[in-house]
């Protein structure tokens, strides 16, 4: 059929069945359904193969998935303005999943960003307004373009950001964040200006203080200006599928008032800090899965004790922010009616930073790279532009994270009991972890035991998670093997290095864990 003809049938709605060969009215409810997607959108994959689509023309800018809310109503507005009602949900369905077909199989692949894309050279920052306006910044500046070179995603909860405006000072954000001292201030805004940044690994920030610290308007601020949306602070997810649809939703994660971190979730927080993406079954099959794997800026808060597992605070910087004074509170509405008058300018000199980080990024290879390599190069890189030597920040930001190790020391009854144990052995040991256990759970109280390792395997994975934390404090752990074949075993050998001393072997009958 020519197009002609296809757009006169059109024309005159739906057909009626005129035969035994004709389909079905839900069948020519689909094909038209299908025939005012084709018309109306771009259809194209992601490097998932996951289905996308843009309007060819009108409306908001940005691509959507096919199926979501926006795709359905997308059709069913045009099924009625074409034949004066809605289609089926059932044909509605059908056609959606035809148009997610085509858009993989048939239609380019693409790479969809969020609300950070290009690269390091080039990055594009999604204002999300109607108009697709990108900040872009560069070597030689920032500006703000009326499209991008790359496809942002829509999502339903993202918000727009205010252009922002040139002749900025991050010293109007001073008034809007409670920090203590001038280094705290510096790793807040490092890590501001790495969430710009569009590749990772982005550190975890966690803020820690007591009631009437402003918590969570420092946390509701930092996502203002990064990535703001409709619900910034949410709880804490309760499941990897809650935790992953956040992630696809969301740029920087916010997650707000927390007592402590359950392993699965500090583990979660850990892949999406760094990289390394997990896997949840799909929704509504049995032997499917969805994988999810993004990095993502975090942001955690809490009275104290946020985190305890050292792999993540090796990943974080801790921030604990002083109680605001009685009488110095400032009326809620007055809070951000102030804040969104400073905001371009505030956005203005993070872009500063970004572009004087892309310009001098060559510049930072020369630094000493601790933990988070990548992020210290990007901040490093920046720091002229806000005041502060790259030396300064490299300082406050070592310095945070030896804090934050040592800190959770104090919550960790393995490290108190093999502390007060060592002393007692001269500074060193060696043996199984079968031994080690034995010994140390003597020392436990029995009020203490939920808290000590069931076995010795779980404190050998307690030690992995602890040497970093116990090297800061001069305690070396080192895994080993002992013998061979059948008679092959784990050794353990612990040494305080301030004693200096060789290490004491364990007992002579040794066993295997």
């Amino acid at each position: 059929m020519t197009e002609l003809a296809d757009s006169v049938k059109r024309a005159e709605g739906p057909s009626t069945a005129d035969g035994p060969d004709s389909s079905s009215p839900g069948q020519r409810q689909s094909d038209d359904v299908i025939d005012i997607g084709r018309d109306a959108l771009e259809l194209f994959h992601d490097e998932q193969e996951r289905p996308h689509a843009r309007r060819r023309e009108g409306g908001p800018r940005g691509a959507f998935k096919i199926p979501s809310r926006e795709c359905r109503r997308l059709l069913q507005r045009g099924y009625r303005e074409e034949f004066g009602r809605y289609p089926s949900p059932q044909a509605l369905t059908t056609g959606m999943d035809a148009l997610a077909a085509e858009a993989v199989h048939e239609g380019p692949e693409e790479k969809v960003f969020l609300r950070v894309g290009g690269d390091t050279r080039q990055v594009l920052f999604n204002l999300a307004d109607d108009a697709g306006r990108v900040v872009e910044a560069a070597r030689d500046g920032w500006r703000v373009r009326s499209s991008a070179a790359v496809q942002f995603a829509r999502r339903e909860t993202i918000q727009a950001v205010p252009a922002p405006r040139e002749g900025g000072s991050l010293d109007l954000l001073r008034e809007f964040i409670n920090v203590e001292t001038e280094e705290d201030f510096i790793l807040l805004v490092s890590w501001l200006v790495m969430t710009l940044c569009p590749s990772g690994p982005y550190p975890v920030l966690i803020l820690q203080g007591e009631q009437g610290s402003a918590k969570s308007t420092a946390s509701r601020v930092m996502k203002a200006l990064a990535d703001p949306v409709a619900a910034p602070v949410r709880s804490a997810p309760t499941g990897l599928r809650d935790l992953a649809v956040a992630a696809e939703s969301n740029w920087v994660l916010v997650f707000d008032n927390l007592s402590g971190l359950p392993p699965w979730l500090s583990d979660a927080i850990c892949r999406l800090s760094t990289g390394g993406g997990f896997g949840t079954r799909a929704l509504y099959t049995d032997d499917e899965e969805r994988v999810f794997d993004q990095m993502r800026p975090v942001i955690l808060n809490g009275i104290d004790g946020v985190a305890t597992r050292q792999d993540l605070l090796d990943r974080a910087i801790v921030v604990r922010l002083p109680k605001i004074p009685d009488g110095e509170y400032v009326a809620e509405a007055t809070f951000w009616t102030r804040f969104e008058a400073a905001r371009p300018q505030i956005l203005g000199a993070l872009f500063d930073g970004v572009s004087h980080a892309v310009d001098h990024l060559h510049d930072a290879d020369a630094i000493a790279s601790p933990r988070m390599a990548d992020f210290a190069r990007w901040a490093s890189a920046a720091a002229p532009r806000f005041g502060w030597t790259p030396d300064a920040f490299i300082t406050a930001y070592e310095d945070n994270r030896a804090t934050a190790l040592r800190l959770s020391l104090d919550g960790s009854i393995v490290a108190s009991k093999l502390d007060d144990w060592l002393r007692e052995q001269r500074g060193s040991w060696e043996g199984t972890p079968t031994q080690l256990h034995g010994l140390l759970k003597q020392r436990v109280a029995p009020d203490q035991l939920r808290r000590f390792p069931a076995n010795a395997q779980a404190l050998s994975r307690h030690l992995t998670l602890l040497a970093p934390a116990l090297r800061t404090e001069g305690i070396s752990v080192e895994f080993t093997h002992l013998g061979r074949g059948k008679e092959k075993m784990r050794w353990l050998k612990i040494m305080d290095a301030e004693s200096g001393t060789e290490g004491t072997e364990g007992t002579q009958e040794v066993e295997s864990s």
